[in-house]
């Protein structure tokens, strides 16, 4: 009996351990994406982009499933740090086209 479940304690541990991966998984560039998808990608960062500098020091995209879409850059202008929010009023996936608006925010990082 002991033997037994022994061996099924082993065997559940070892489906458990071969599921699971010890990392990330890098995201393929959003420039391969074809199709609705890949037009998709395209108008949200084309949107989530605007008003932000070519190089800026750090910059990163936030796409969730249910709420509206957005950006936030650090940039430097006319000498100042700043920290620059892009929103989209609306989600993206579920708008109308032409109907999604940009809501810009700054504060001066200092």
């Amino acid at each position: 009996m002991k033997k037994i479940v022994i061996s099924l304690l082993l065997l559940t541990l070892s489906f458990r351990l071969s599921a699971q991966i010890d990392y990330l998984e890098p995201v393929k560039p959003f420039t391969t994406y074809t199709g609705e998808l890949g037009e998709y990608y395209r108008n949200v960062f084309s949107l989530l982009n605007t008003g932000f500098q070519q190089r800026p020091y750090a910059r990163f995209v936030a796409i969730p499933s249910f709420s509206p879409e957005y950006a936030m850059s650090v940039e430097k202008k006319n000498g100042r740090c700043l920290l620059i929010a892009n929103t989209l009023s609306r989600t993206y996936w579920q708008a109308e086209k032409g109907t999604v608006k940009v809501e810009t925010k700054s504060v001066e990082i200092l």
